[in-house]
């Protein structure tokens, strides 16, 4: 039994000397020397080895390249971000105003213009439903962190049943890395 033993360890692996981790791959690409493939039989085993090889190569420069582009794209897409977060910030403020929504919209609202808000909003929900808005134009100087936005909002009154349009003009404004509205003005069309 330990000459069998002493006869196993004294045969030569592909691996090396200490099992998987220590295997040699200098000596498959620089001298063709390679370890025998157990499904691979015959003349072309040497063939299997080298494209698993060389797929493997490929796999890792695909990979590389990934990771180039993925870091490229969020280095450029940096000052999008800021674009995409005032997009949100109106979408989220109207929608919520539309909808009665009043913590979506108290959330991007500047704590100095709340005040003014509820005496020009004050009627939604209660006499006045909004059925819908638009956004007409957009300003944003982005370097600055301001932003001044059109927006049509279609409503009626509850006891007229009409349909009305106003335009306003909503002041936004980036604090602490958060748009928020700090001014909203009536522009044209019928008054709340």
């Amino acid at each position: 039994m330990r000459n069998q033993i002493q006869n196993v360890e004294k045969k030569s692996s592909p691996f090396g000397k200490g099992g998987r981790g220590d295997f040699d791959f200098s000596t498959c690409v620089t001298r063709r020397q390679n370890p025998p493939n157990p499904l691979f039989k015959g003349e072309f085993a040497h063939l299997a080895w080298q494209n698993s090889f060389v797929v493997t190569l490929g796999t890792l420069l695909r990979c590389c390249l990934a990771i180039v582009a993925l870091v490229s794209a969020l280095s450029c897409g940096a000052g999008q971000g800021r674009s995409a977060k005032l997009k949100d910030a109106i979408f989220h403020f109207n929608e919520g105003l539309r909808w009665g929504r009043v913590q979506d919209v108290l959330k991007h609202i500047d704590p100095e213009a709340e005040a003014h808000f509820f005496e020009m909003h004050g009627e939604f929900g209660k006499n006045i439903q909004m059925t819908g808005w638009e956004i007409t134009r957009t300003e944003a100087d982005m370097n600055r962190g301001i932003a001044q936005v059109g927006v049509k909002i279609t409503w009626y009154r509850l006891d007229q049943m009409e349909v009305c349009d106003t335009l306003l003009v909503q002041y936004w404004e980036e604090k602490d890395r958060r748009w928020v509205m700090t001014r909203e003005e009536y522009q044209s069309g019928t008054p709340f």
